[in-house]
């Protein structure tokens, strides 16, 4: 679909435990669009109709993988999550672990999470992208929370992770060529790695820690009816609001 895209998805389409399905067309997950092309552009604008890009690169990979101007098809939120410069520190070093990593995601940005799932909440926010680097260790964190919210089944939330394994290579060179153009020394394998076990182990924690991931949420920010309102993007949601997203 996309000629500089290599992990682009849409959300939706996933059955939660009750049998309810998530709507299509409105929640995508991404790697970084600093690399769209201009039928890349038109296809964000006009046929997916985007409205907000979340941006949850740091300024560090700003100024080294290069930042976007995507104002012609919606409002850019810039939310980083992770310190730019220990992550950087911990890639030079190869102290850098994805099951480590996930926990900061979860547990030091919390506040950042709660914010990108009000933002999805908002009718007017939608259809919204949720992007970082690569598209699937923040974007994995954040994409995850939002399933497990809404009681799609564990297996469907780890599989739906795994399937970021499928533009990795692509997605590797890509972003070796650019680091690497910037003097960057050292990529540490865990960078273009998948551990879905580290995933599994951060919503198992966050049930741990406050009983359900509503709470989690809910404890870092987000309003009190996050769960009702991001029922939005379910099949069962009203008739009014769904009107109005396909408006």
């Amino acid at each position: 679909m996309f000629e500089a895209l290599s992990n682009f998805r849409d959300v939706g389409g996933h059955v939660t435990a009750d049998g309810r399905k998530l709507r299509s067309g409105l929640v995508y997950r991404s790697d970084a669009l600093c690399f769209v092309t201009e039928r890349d552009r038109a296809l964000l604008r006009d046929t997916l109709r985007i409205r907000t890009i979340v941006d949850l690169r740091t300024s560090m990979e700003h100024e080294r993988m290069g930042r976007y101007d995507l104002t012609d098809v919606g409002e850019v939120v810039h939310l980083p999550v992770l310190d730019g410069a220990l992550i950087s520190e911990k890639a030079h070093d190869g102290s850098l672990d994805l099951a480590s990593m996930y926990q900061a995601i979860a547990f030091d940005h919390a506040d950042e999470i709660a914010l990108v799932l009000t933002l999805l909440a908002d009718p007017d926010r939608l259809p919204a992208i949720i992007s970082c680097t690569a598209g699937k260790d923040r974007t994995g964190i954040v994409v995850g929370v939002l399933l497990a919210m809404l009681s799609v089944p564990e297996e469907t939330v780890l599989a739906d992770y795994e399937l970021s394994a499928a533009g990795l290579a692509t997605l590797r060179g890509r972003i070796m060529t650019r680091l690497i153009g910037d003097g960057v020394p050292n990529i540490p394998a865990a960078a273009f790695a998948l551990e879905p076990a580290a995933l599994a182990q951060v919503l198992e924690d966050i049930r741990l820690r406050h009983g359900t991931v509503t709470a989690y949420l809910i404890a870092a920010g987000a309003p009190v009816d996050i769960e009702q309102r991001l029922g939005i993007l379910l099949d069962d949601s009203s008739p009014e609001i769904t009107r109005g997203l396909l408006a």
